[in-house]
This record gives C-alpha cells, structure tokens and sequence, in this order.
C-alpha cells in the first residue's frame, strides 16, 4: 500500500456561478465512503482556502483519480498536487491505519 497527501490549491480559472454549497456537499458525500472504508485517513480545509486530504491505495495513478473525480475538481473550483510519502512514525492513535 502507499501512502498520498493530495494539496488541493484553487483553480485559476474556476468558473463563475458554481453553486459552492452544493458541491460542497456533494465533495463531503464523496469523501464520506472512503472514510468510511478506510482509504482516507483525514482531510479538511486551509486557511487560505482549499484543503488537504491523506489517503492510501495501490498506486499514484489511484491517488491522482481519486483527486480528479472529487466534485470540487469535477466542478472546475479546485485540483490537487498529489505527493506520495513513506509514513515513518506517527502517534499510536493512527498507527494501524498505515499497517
């Protein structure tokens, strides 16, 4: 398994008349089943805007579809940079998520 942190960063040319709130929901309904399964680990928004999410899976192509079909990307609002990493030590709480 690897591990991805995929940096969400905002489009530059999202387009106008998107209703945010309704994707929105529709990106928090995406996420929710792999939270659900396991696959993400956490995620949640920046301060100067967009969000980060931690995920696993068999390979950065995976990691990279799984960015392109979240609704914010779908949407045109927002893309992600995907960077894999190797997990070296972590807090016992999260410890079996990366075993």
């Amino acid at each position: 398994m690897k591990y991805f942190i995929l940096n969400g960063r905002d489009s530059e040319n999202a387009p106008e008349g998107v209703d945010f709130d309704a994707v929105l929901a529709e990106h928090k309904a995406y996420t929710s089943k792999y939270f659900a399964d396991g696959t993400l680990l956490f995620g949640g928004p920046k301060p100067a805007g967009s969000g980060v999410m931690v995920v696993k899976g068999e390979s950065e192509e995976w990691a990279k579809e799984f960015g392109e079909n979240d609704p914010l990307v779908k949407s045109g609002l927002q893309k992600y940079d995907v960077v894999e990493f190797c997990m070296f030590n972590c807090q016992d709480s999260v410890r079996e998520w990366f075993e």
